[in-house]
This record gives C-alpha cells, sequence and structure tokens, in this order.
C-alpha cells in the first residue's frame, strides 16, 4: 500500500479516536469519583486524542455543540424519548466523526506535501 493511500485509514482512525474521548467528555459521568479519577488518568497519561477532542484552540467541542443546537431547533426543543436521544446523538458522532476524517486528511496530506 502506498502512502497516499494509507493517509485516508490513518485519519480515520484518528477522527474515531478523537471522537470517542469527545463522546467521553461530554458524557462526563453522574458519579464525582469516576469523573475525578477518569481526570487524574488523563493528567498522568495525557492523550492527544483527548486534546483533540477538548482543547480549546482545536475547538473540536463546538463543532458538537453547533450540531446539537441545529438538531434541537429543528424539532423545536421537542423532548425525545431514550431510543430517539440514542439515535440522535450517535448521528451526531457519526457526523462529526466524517468532518473529523476529512479535516485529519487534509492536515495529513499538507504535512506530506511539506516535510
Amino acid at each position: 500500500m502506498s502512502l497516499a493511500g494509507g493517509r485516508e485509514p490513518i485519519a480515520r482512525v484518528i477522527a474515531q479516536r478523537v471522537v470517542d474521548e469527545l463522546s467521553n467528555f461530554v458524557d462526563g459521568g453522574d458519579d464525582p469519583l469516576v469523573t475525578g479519577l477518569a481526570e487524574i488518568r488523563r493528567a498522568a497519561f495525557p492523550s492527544p486524542f483527548h486534546s483533540l477532542a477538548t482543547d480549546p484552540a482545536v475547538d473540536t467541542l463546538s463543532l458538537f455543540v453547533d450540531r446539537r443546537v441545529e438538531k434541537l431547533r429543528a424539532r423545536a426543543g421537542r423532548y425525545l424519548s431514550p431510543h430517539e436521544a440514542k439515535t440522535e446523538r450517535q448521528e451526531l458522532l457519526s457526523t462529526l466523526e466524517c468532518v473529523l476524517t476529512r479535516r485529519y486528511l487534509r492536515h495529513l496530506r499538507a504535512s506530506a506535501a511539506h516535510p
């Protein structure tokens, strides 16, 4: 496999990992102990994927929030059943993963063009 053909799978894996981190960050958790332990783990073992998901300078979180607000407005604030909420959230994360894959692919191509 050529390097050019290998960039898209790499971009997709990065996007998947970033979306997983974003999802975990957004969920937060109801248990303060679990949340605190997760923060300690992130501080002790920093993840570049967590940084890409949560760093304000990268602003990945706003992509998720903006799309979530669009969905909320489109349904005029109607309450979703737990199943509908889960489906909508999964669609949002899937869309975000596609957006991020394209973003990271552009970065990988640009870095290969200018070594």
